[in-house]
């Protein structure tokens, strides 16, 4: 069994606390609350995740046996290669889940009607900051 980290108990902890979150948000929120956007706590039990793999990481210049200047060189380049492929990979997904977030606020705030109601500022930072994150994962 593994020893829980600070992120696990965290989101216990949070996950202990979200449903009286929830019941708050139609009056923090007012007229921007939507139901929609909140997951059940299973759901959002599931949303949480943290994987911890430790490797090192490997060098170009790093080799320990004796082989030919060619196979070290397509070894070298393989690996310069496949060390881009993954800071590639990372920063695509932080971008496009950046992203997907962004427009969904930018869609939200485009449908305020502002002369329905006049939010507060609590209530605009709330909408944001409470709900943003919750949107990340739609």
């Amino acid at each position: 069994m593994r020893r829980p980290y600070a992120f696990d108990i965290a989101v216990t902890d949070f996950l202990k606390v979200y449903p009286e979150l929830v019941d708050q948000a139609p009056h923090r929120l007012g007229d921007l609350f939507d139901a929609d956007i909140f997951p059940s706590v299973e759901a959002c039990a599931e949303l949480f995740h943290s994987d911890v793999e430790v490797r090192p990481v490997p060098e170009a210049g790093d080799f320990r046996v004796a082989m030919s200047a060619e196979d070290k060189e397509k070894i070298v380049t393989q690996m310069q290669r496949k060390n881009d492929e993954r800071v590639t990979q990372v920063t695509s997904e932080c971008f496009d889940r950046a992203y997907s977030a962004i427009s969904n606020m930018v869609e939200r705030l485009e449908a305020f009607d502002p002369d329905r109601r006049v939010p507060s500022f609590t209530t605009v930072w709330s909408a944001t900051c409470v709900t943003l994150p919750i949107c990340c994962h739609r």
